[in-house]
């Protein structure tokens, strides 16, 4: 899907550039602001938070430092450096950090899995938040690919679902900037990249659920908590897992959260509608289907949340170049019917990202795959169209902190699926009354479902209403269509 069919919200964008004249301000988007910072010029719009911390350092979008239980503002602790404090962040941000005397050097430090997208152009070391807004901005001042790659990435969009494959767009040296690294240019326009997350001493695979967990739930429930605090939240629950964790660790946000599904359908019979109103009636939300978002309120996505679950695995295949055919198989790459000799520019930067990944335990080069391959060539560009209509749009689970914890958990427990059980019956038992993923209960689960019911006098007034939900009975009464 080329850029200039996607729906973007401008308001919260941005364009970083050197110099004050390198923009012709006519072909800017309406109503944006405009920041020096040394000898680079900030343009953005004007509904994207922004705090300048500082003469120094710039924080694009909502941080949140999960360690300290406090929304990053324009005061804090002294630091050397922005990598003392951003490995303990979540939210969706990008941090500048000028040095020298006219910030000739510019950091640039991104969260997790890049979810406020930039992309840079490799010579200038310039940003813009989106390739849409390249062409808007810049017109024909930049190249685009040849017609040939192009044809290959759109390919590779329709088959696989990634939107920009290997973080490569139409625009020739315009490329999104690598999740969890600082990405520097100097003074002389040099770019060079450094991952600082995770360090290679990560404790992988090494922590028992009973000690992870709880302090995973009191992490998340604190972060939602936070962004309540300076807007009131939107959480769409589905049928899925990813959000069913955001919904647990909201209970104690309930009365001022507005819930909401959207039907693939359009219809109220589809599975994500019929599972979201079983749990609205159960645990009495205020629950909308098929709505507009709420334009005061923060938009929170369950983006990645496959890391609680081990989305990916990863698998060495000799040197880089085959890892990197490896990785573009796990992605859906190979089976769009490319010619090598055509896709293999998209290769060539996957291998130079296996390249990167030396040094790090292989057991968590699965999740890297995941969040910086997956994730932020997509999701990231998603949440701008997400930012339509409501105050901004974030992925709470998107967090240093939170990746760090799960990360650490056994493989196969996460591979099996069990930290989203466990943190809902540590965080709001009755969200697992209703099933994942479908309209039905095996005979297992109803047995279970069951033995809950009859005890609902003393499990409390969530379980009350199972009993006189319509939706949830439709489903207990169902059947399996394999049965």
């Amino acid at each position: 899907m080329s850029s200039s069919a996607r729906q973007e919200d401008v308001r919260k964008q941005f364009l970083l550039v050197r110099g004050d004249d390198a923009v012709d301000r006519h072909r800017l988007p309406e109503a944006w602001c405009e920041q020096q910072f040394g000898a680079w010029t900030l343009f953005y719009g004007p509904d994207l938070p922004l705090v300048f911390r500082g003469e120094h350092m710039v924080i694009l979008g909502l941080a949140i430092d999960s360690d300290r239980g406090l929304l990053v503002g324009a005061s804090g602790p002294r630091v050397e450096t922005a990598e003392d404090l951003v490995r303990g962040w979540g939210g969706r941000f990008l941090v500048l950090e000028g040095s020298g005397q006219a910030h000739d050097v510019v950091r640039i430090w991104s969260d997790p899995a890049g979810s406020l997208c930039a992309f840079m152009h490799r010579q200038l070391g310039w940003l813009a938040s989106t390739p849409t807004l390249i062409g808007r901005v810049f017109g024909e001042r930049f190249a685009m690919r040849s017609a040939m790659e192009r044809r290959v990435l759109q390919r590779l969009v329709e088959h696989s679902g990634t939107w920009y494959p290997a973080g490569l767009s139409e625009w020739q040296d315009w490329e999104l900037l690598p999740p969890s690294h600082v990405t520097e240019i100097d003074e002389s326009g040099v770019v060079a990249a450094r991952r600082f997350w995770p360090v290679p001493e990560v404790k992988v695979a090494a922590a028992s659920p009973a000690e992870v967990l709880p302090e995973f739930v009191a992490r998340l429930a604190g972060i939602l908590r936070l962004l309540a605090s300076v807007h009131p939240l939107e959480i769409p629950v589905s049928a899925g897992r990813d959000s069913r964790i955001l919904l647990a660790c909201s209970r104690g946000l309930k009365r001022q959260t507005r819930y909401s599904v959207r039907s693939l359908t359009g219809g109220d019979d589809c599975r994500e509608v019929e599972v979201s109103r079983a749990l609205a009636e159960v645990l009495a939300l205020d629950h909308h289907v098929d709505e507009p978002a709420d334009a005061v309120r923060m938009l929170c996505m369950g983006y990645g949340g496959e890391v609680a679950r081990r989305h990916y695995d990863f698998i060495e295949a000799g040197d880089a170049r085959s890892t990197a055919t490896v990785v573009a198989g796990e992605l859906g790459f190979l089976d769009a019917g490319i010619p090598s000799e055509e896709l293999d520019f998209v290769l060539c930067r996957l291998e130079a990202w296996v390249s990167g990944l030396a040094g790090l335990p292989q057991s968590i080069r699965g999740d890297l795959l995941y969040l910086e391959q997956r994730m932020a060539p997509t999701m990231s560009v998603v949440l701008h169209r997400d930012d339509l209509g409501c105050r901004f749009a974030v992925a709470p689970l998107n967090a240093f902190p939170l990746y760090d914890l799960l990360v650490s958990l056994p493989m196969d427990y996460r591979r099996e699926w069990q930290v989203v059980d466990e943190v809902c019956r540590l965080a709001w038992p009755a969200t697992r009354m209703v099933p994942f993923q479908k309209t039905y209960f095996t005979g297992r689960e109803k047995l279970r479902v069951g033995v809950r019911l009859m005890a609902a006098p003393l499990l409390g007034s969530d379980y009350l209403r199972a009993w006189r939900s319509p939706s949830f009975r439709k489903i207990l009464r169902s059947r399996s269509s394999t049965t």
